[in-house]
């Protein structure tokens, strides 16, 4: 994650100066610097998670460490002060937590433990930032088993998350929890519709929820998939051999463009994985090819948008030290200047940094909060080959206040 003078932070699961894994922060102008390095009983041992910004300082799990070696959660600030707020006893209370952690409302934080509680099976979790625990939920089997992605917060105050395995056929399941505690299992996978969902999902405008499947789909290399808050389920693409890669654990993003972006720990052109792009319409493109050398390969975490509009991640191997990479990708932006003139005749907008000679459609509402589907169509057109852009309407003072929508492919 990266604050807002752009200062990169994050975790490696080995390495530091016992090899139990770090924390680090990266600038560009003085690289790499390790704030902590784990030491196993004493303060916890190999984070796998992103880290979570908050009141200034950096909040995190580890997998293992602490006095049972069942995992630990901490808080570190930017200068690398250090606290552990709790040590998981393991056994009923939970152990081993994987995801990163998510902030409510009201500064509490929420998390899951993979494995331990009272099936051990996995729970979830709220703690203060002062170290106030309490289990929520204790995952059973048939309702989920080892929760490893991160929980989001819905529109609707609840949260959303995944496990890997349970449910009706141990292929992983989707659930939503109250902040009090109160579980509905949604959506369990059945292998053909996707198998081990270990990603965090993402809320879109619309109120659709996004994920990804590492495994399971028609070609067995995972799926992208829709669902809705009632539990209405849309796999729609079955990740393949090929440009497109294979694998992708690391769920999705949405892009400035209101596309979805995701990884894929496998395939490719290269077999190292890809950084691909999707509509929700199941429109995939491939963006990145790693080649596993100094770019880096087998992207498994997921990626980030930084204030620069730039796609940031990790790879697992590759590099000058053959450890792994931390790369940024650009994606070519689109109408970077749009322009608005009158001459109480018309109005006319212009733009540019369009898609040279690609297609472009327009659509107008009253209401810019209204579902696209209840938006109105006015026209299509191409960009010139320039990728500008220009269309004009008439003024008629009779009309409401409207607002205008252009949408690529």
């Amino acid at each position: 994650m990266a604050d807002a003078n752009s200062t990169f932070y994050g975790t490696t699961y080995y390495g530091g100066a016992h090899d139990l894994g770090a924390v680090f922060k990266w600038t560009s102008a003085n690289g790499k610097e390790v704030l902590h390095g784990f030491r196993g009983a004493v303060d916890g041992a190999h984070p796998g998670s992103a880290l979570l910004l908050l009141d200034g300082f950096l909040y995190g799990t580890t997998q293992f460490g602490g006095a049972s070696n069942a995992g630990t959660v901490f808080k570190i600030s930017a200068a690398g002060d250090f606290t552990m707020l709790r040590e998981f006893p393991g056994g009923g209370q939970g152990e081993e937590p994987i995801a990163a952690l998510v902030a409510g409302p009201d500064g509490v934080l929420y998390g899951t433990t993979s494995r331990g509680g009272t099936h051990g099976m996995g729970t979830i979790f709220q703690i203060t930032t002062n170290g106030a625990f309490t289990t929520l939920f204790n995952f059973a089997g048939s309702n989920g088993n080892s929760p490893v992605a991160r929980l989001v917060f819905g529109e609707d105050g609840n949260l959303y998350g995944t496990t890997q395995y349970g449910g009706e056929s141990d292929n992983g399941t989707v659930f939503k929890i109250t902040t009090g505690g109160a579980f509905t299992s949604m959506f369990s996978f059945n292998g053909v519709n996707g198998s081990v969902p270990e990603s965090a999902l993402i809320q879109a405008p619309d109120g659709a929820f996004f994920g990804t499947t590492t495994y399971g789909g028609t070609h067995g290399f995972g799926i992208l998939f829709k669902i809705l808050a009632n539990g209405t389920f849309n796999g729609f693409y079955s990740m393949r051999q090929g440009e497109i890669g294979t694998n992708p654990s690391g769920g999705l993003i949405l892009g400035t463009d209101g596309k979805l972006y995701g990884s894929a720990m496998h395939g490719g052109v290269h077999g190292f994985g890809s950084i691909f792009r999707t509509t929700i319409n199941g429109d995939v493109t491939s963006q990145y090819n790693f080649t596993g050398d100094d770019d880096g390969g087998n992207p498994a975490t997921g990626l980030w948008l930084g204030s620069n509009a730039a796609y940031y991640g990790t790879t697992g191997l590759g590099g000058a030290g053959h450890g792994g990479t931390f790369y940024k990708l650009t994606v070519a932006p689109r109408f970077t200047t749009v322009q608005l003139s009158a001459n109480g005749q018309q109005v006319q907008y212009s733009g540019d940094n369009g898609a040279p000679n690609g297609p472009y459609t327009i659509l107008t509402s009253t209401d810019l909060a209204a579902p696209l589907v209840d938006w109105n169509f006015v026209g299509t057109n191409s960009f010139d080959g320039a990728g500008e852009f220009t269309f004009s309407i008439g003024v008629n003072e009779n009309l409401p206040k409207r607002f205008y929508l252009l949408i690529t492919p």
